[in-house]
């Protein structure tokens, strides 16, 4: 699939993909926007990828991609989070 109609499709779907970000944010709109915004980056960045196939929807596929990429940032979040905690108690010991 080339560029045009990727953008093509992520205007036509707009609604609907922020629809799936808000449900997948549990209904928080910043985060949802977030998640929103990656997803199309993610879309626009790898159109070549896609292809349409009988009887699949693109929302099906925005589904997997947006899925993803709310786990990868989950993983990361919680990578940080033991980062911060380690330095927290490393502080700790050092400047006890």
């Amino acid at each position: 699939m080339n560029l045009e109609m990727m953008n093509s499709l992520i205007t036509r779907y707009f609604n609907g993909m922020r629809g799936i970000a808000l449900k997948m944010t549990l209904g928080t709109n910043i985060d949802a926007d977030d998640l929103l915004q990656d997803t199309c980056i993610k879309l626009v960045s790898k159109h070549h990828q896609y292809s349409v196939r009988d009887g699949s929807h693109f929302l099906s596929f925005v589904k997997v991609v947006m899925l993803r990429t709310k786990m990868n940032r989950i993983r990361s979040d919680k990578a940080f989070n033991r980062i911060i905690k380690s330095y927290v108690q490393f502080k700790s010991v050092t400047h006890g």
